[in-house]
């Protein structure tokens, strides 16, 4: 057996050097799905921060009226 060719110069070489040099396309779910995730994080953070802003106003009511 005779090698003549490796590394990138081989078939598997020159697939591999293609799908290295391609950038990753995203589909238009994958676009849909990536805005509907992060609406998703931003309504879930809002939220937290409104509930946090309510409950702290909440204490401080009910802590000065205990006094």
């Amino acid at each position: 057996m005779m090698i003549v060719v490796v590394g990138e110069e081989s078939c598997i070489g020159k697939i591999r050097a293609l799908l290295d040099q391609e950038e990753e396309v995203l589909t238009p779910l994958q676009q849909k799905l990536e805005k509907l995730a992060s609406d998703i994080g931003k309504f879930g953070l809002y939220s937290a921060l409104l509930i946090l802003t309510v409950l702290l106003v909440r204490f401080g009511i009910e802590r000065g009226i205990s006094r």
